[in-house]
């Protein structure tokens, strides 16, 4: 049983955060799979490690490696998508660290992403966060600046509107 009633997100790594509606797929940034969080990591040159956003059950493990869906505690549903259009890349330049069923706790290494590959295979390398159980959540942000945010740090909080 959990008595949380909202979930809060930490930074999955370091970056600056991006309004959805700024991201460049019509999908995630009128957010028709539901509220987005989008961070636009500051490396482009170098793999980087993506971080688990809160405490959760890791519902699927795409076949693609360029999402991940997680449940929290509340059983809010999302998926942890990196990059745009990367499905594209069958898989390559995504390393996972965990599996279908694992259980995760926030900050622990999910996937690495090779950002210098994917820029240079001329895909976006925004991490999102997509609350796809639906319209009844809702995203407020908990960091006042939009120059950085470090992997680890509070990002936004999720509750039922």
């Amino acid at each position: 049983m959990f008595f949380t009633k909202k979930d809060t997100i930490v930074s999955m790594c370091d970056g600056t955060w991006k309004p959805a509606c700024e991201l460049s797929d019509p999908a995630f940034a009128q957010q028709l799979i539901g509220p987005t969080l989008a961070i636009s990591p500051l490396s482009q040159d170098a793999p980087i490690t993506i971080c688990a956003p809160f405490d959760a059950q890791v519902t699927t493990v795409f076949p693609t490696h360029h999402a991940i869906g997680l449940t929290s505690k509340i059983g809010v549903e999302y998926i942890l998508h990196l990059g745009l259009d990367t499905v594209e890349l069958k898989g390559e330049g995504f390393e996972p660290f965990v599996s279908t069923g694992a259980r995760v706790r926030v900050g622990e290494p999910l996937v690495r992403m090779d950002t210098q590959l994917i820029s240079e295979r001329g895909y976006a390398t925004d991490v999102l966060l997509i609350a796809t159980n639906g319209k009844p959540y809702t995203f407020v942000r908990t960091f006042e600046s939009a120059e950085r945010i470090e992997v680890g740090e509070a990002l936004a909080q999720c509750s039922k509107q």
